[in-house]
Formats: C-alpha cells, structure tokens, sequence
C-alpha cells in the first residue's frame, strides 16, 4: 500500500498498487474491508451518476470537458516534467 502512495506521484500503476494493499489489508481487518465496502459502494454511485450526465449533456459541453481535460493533462505533466528536470540539475 505504501508503494502505491509513492507511485501515484509518477506515472504508472500507483492506483493499482493503492487496491492491491487496500485489499490485502481489507483480508485481515473487518474496519478495512467495510470502509472499502463503503468506498466501493460511493464509488459506483459517483460513476453512474457522471455516466447519466455525459449522456444528457450536448455535444459541445463534452468537447468543452475534453479540451479542458486536455489542457489540465498537459500542464500538469509539463509541471512535472519541469520539476523532475529541476531537481536533475540539483
């Protein structure tokens, strides 16, 4: 679990790392697996709900939230690439 709190700072699988643990520690400890009930639950939920509002929405809102997507995307990988780059020079 810990390294996929490390590895959600970089590219790569840290989501993947971050469940991986959750689970493993959801197996030994009955708090853990009901929070990750209640996590999975809100969730779903959460999901369904964007999915119905991408649905209703025009097509021009939808090409609006890409593009920002994209922008938001790109300088934060900007930024990042800036500060690994940074801290090379250190």
């Amino acid at each position: 679990m810990a390294a996929g709190f490390l590895l959600l700072f970089i590219p790569g699988p840290g989501l993947v790392f971050l469940f991986v643990g959750g689970f493993l520690i959801a197996q030994q400890s009955l708090v853990a697996a009901r929070v990750l009930d209640r996590s999975e639950i809100r969730l779903r939920k959460l999901l369904a709900w964007s999915l119905r509002a991408w649905r209703c929405s025009s097509t021009t809102l939808k090409v609006l939230l890409v593009v920002v997507a994209v922008v938001v995307l790109g300088a934060v990988g900007l930024g990042v690439f800036k500060f690994l780059d940074y801290r090379s020079v250190i």
